[in-house]
């Protein structure tokens, strides 16, 4: 995913509910009965009605409950916590017009200092801007975040959408302003600020550009390895019993470093902890959420565990981390070229190179599991799906590491192709996927995504010149697909063609209007599954 899209997303899936803090509370079968008695016996008060509208929405009843909670309402106009609920059902059911009508009748009687029962005049005005957001009422939804930013903002939810907003809208000069102010909160937020250098740079502010591109790239996981290290020399003490038992010490004097949760966790999944490790993995990306080597890590745990599914979300997951960071090093290459810094410009690449090809070795893992998912479906028989899955793990490659025996050792890493049997194994299996996305192509060819994935196949195998076509066509059929034309601009590079890679690679960082708008559209309609069926 572009860090754009991101963007455009970001605070996504939500809804008003959430916003709120609405809780729904579902009353046992009986109690639920009593109090339909009690209504329809002619004891319909307001706070009757809105004790059963919430339990008939934990129900997913949502009918019935907005029937309950206009009925409150009805009975008694200022009573907010029925309007809130009713606001909310409202969206549930995508009657955005009804929900911020309620939401405005609220706000009209809140007082400037919230108590602990109503939410803040911010929450409130973020939860107005957001359905006039799914209303299409932009230039609305905008004035009532810059009024919720005005209320003593307790999070960023309306820098986020602003951002998002104006990134749809072309409007990058205003589109900085809420970047940095959400990167003066959160300096560690990579995609942020990957994307806050493209516009920097699509605004020709090439100097600033550079020096956000550098300043995400250096977030990346590669900063943690001193106590990588540490962890690890506990790990050469002796037997994984006494070495677990030394790194939980270190840990809890440590509990605020990803890199010691994660060692644990792969002490844990080596030993058959499921639980303990499963822990600490989810300790590890806690803390560092954009985590390389912990999704990666917890995807194998999980593919060990049986749990499939789970694991290919966490490489999906993996896979939309690298390609950011590939995204970062891809920008900061065309600053410096814009910049007249061209050696630096080309050793950037050689970078971004060489983790682009930690995504074709993910999107090759997650094309053996569905390979193996098919061929189970079809023979019911898994112990015939091919290959063992330990012995084609490719390890993910960095910029300033080529050779290192701590990543080698590092279970949470897959390795690059190698020779003898191995090798020969993991051409057999690359070879089944190409043939599986020529199929696909051939009934579909107009799919971008399975068009590149296709060419990273092509340049794994080494088929330069038909990996070249295949990004080459996801491009034509999708002007705006920035991972295309990323790898279509590495791969010119590789070929020493450093203009056209230079070209491809700014085609990437572009801001295509009509694709962000779409963009931004679809996440509004997909944050609501109701709306969307």
């Amino acid at each position: 995913m572009s860090v754009h899209q991101f963007m455009l997303g970001r605070e996504l899936p939500c809804n008003v509910m959430d916003l709120l803090g609405v809780y729904p509370l579902p009353l046992p079968g009986q109690a639920h009965a009593q109090l339909i008695e009690q209504i329809e016996g002619g004891r319909a008060f307001a706070d009757l009605l809105y004790k059963l509208g919430l339990s008939h929405l934990g129900r997913q009843e949502l009918g019935l409950a907005l029937a309950r909670l206009q009925a409150a309402v009805k009975l008694k106009g200022d009573y907010i916590p029925a309007r809130l609920a009713l606001a909310a059902v409202c969206d549930l059911l995508a009657r955005h017009a009804e929900a911020a009508d309620n939401l405005d009748a609220v706000l009209a009687q809140v007082p400037p200092i919230a108590d602990d029962q109503t939410p803040s005049r911010y929450t409130l005005l973020c939860a107005i801007g957001f359905c006039q957001e799914r209303l299409a009422n932009t230039g609305t939804a905008v004035y009532s975040y810059e009024q919720a930013l005005a209320s003593e903002p307790s999070d960023l939810f309306a820098r986020y959408r602003l951002a998002a907003i104006n990134v749809a809208h072309d409007q990058l000069e205003d589109a900085v302003g809420h970047y940095r102010a959400i990167l003066t909160a959160e300096p560690q937020e990579a995609a942020v600020r990957t994307s806050l250098a493209h516009i920097l740079q699509l605004l020709g502010r090439h100097t600033e550009a550079a020096w956000e591109y550098q300043k995400a790239l250096c977030l990346a996981p590669d900063c943690w390895e001193l106590q990588l290290e540490l962890a690890g020399q506990y790990e050469r003490i002796g037997d994984s019993e006494q070495a677990i038992a030394q790194l939980r010490q270190l840990t809890a004097r440590n509990p605020h470093f990803p890199d010691l949760h994660l060692r644990l966790a792969n002490l844990y999944s080596d030993s058959g902890d499921d639980s303990g490790a499963s822990q600490e993995y989810t300790a590890a990306l806690a803390l560092h959420p954009d985590y390389l080597d912990g999704h990666i890590a917890l995807a194998r745990h999980e593919l060990k565990m049986g749990r499939n599914q789970v694991s290919l979300e966490h490489f999906h997951r993996a896979v939309t981390i690298n390609q950011q960071n590939v995204e970062a090093y891809a920008g900061l290459a065309v600053a410096l070229h814009r910049l007249g810094k061209l050696d630096e410009a080309k050793e950037t690449l050689s970078s971004a190179w060489k983790i682009a090809g930690n995504t074709d070795v993910l999107v090759a893992q997650m094309g053996l599991l569905e390979l193996q998912a098919e061929a189970a479906a079809s023979a019911e028989q898994a112990s015939e799906i091919g290959p063992d899955i330990s012995l084609a793990t490719p390890r993910l490659s960095r910029p300033d590491q080529v050779d290192d025996d701590e990543l080698i050792n590092r279970p949470s890493q897959a390795s690059e192709v190698s020779e003898g049997d191995s090798a020969e194994m993991q051409r057999q299996w690359l070879e089944k996927q190409l043939t599986r996305y020529e199929q696909v192509l051939s009934e579909h060819p107009g799919w971008a995504d399975v068009h590149v994935r296709y060419g990273m196949l092509l340049k794994m195998l080494g088929q330069v010149e038909n990996a070249v076509a295949a990004f080459t066509k996801a491009t034509v059929l999708n002007p705006g697909y920035t991972d295309a034309w990323i790898q279509l601009g590495l791969l010119q590079q590789q070929c020493g063609n450093t203009s056209d890679a230079i070209v491809a690679l700014e085609q990437a960082l572009q801001i295509e209007p009509r694709y962000a708008d779409l963009h931004y559209r679809l996440a509004l309609i997909y944050c609501n599954s109701m709306e969307f069926d």
